[in-house]
């Protein structure tokens, strides 16, 4: 399923902040996201696009969309 979802951070060196807003996720589990792909072991989530911790989970998700990168590219 694609869309915009709101999903759990995992803690410590996975937090996520307001400044990773536009940064490609990862998934930790099917519920959790991560700041980062522990070491190439975890798939891509897609793209955090907003932090609101008054909704479920408080992270929305752009599910299956890894952010662009920044120049070099076509």
């Amino acid at each position: 399923e694609t869309g915009t979802f709101y999903l759990a951070c995992a803690g410590s060196s996975d937090a996520l902040v307001q400044s990773d807003i536009g940064a490609t996720v990862y998934l930790v589990d099917n519920r959790t996201i991560g700041k980062t792909d522990g070491s190439s072991a975890r798939p891509v989530a897609g793209v955090l696009m907003n932090i609101d911790t008054s909704q479920p989970g408080g992270y929305a998700i752009k599910l299956g969309t890894p952010a662009p990168s920044i120049g070099g590219g076509p």
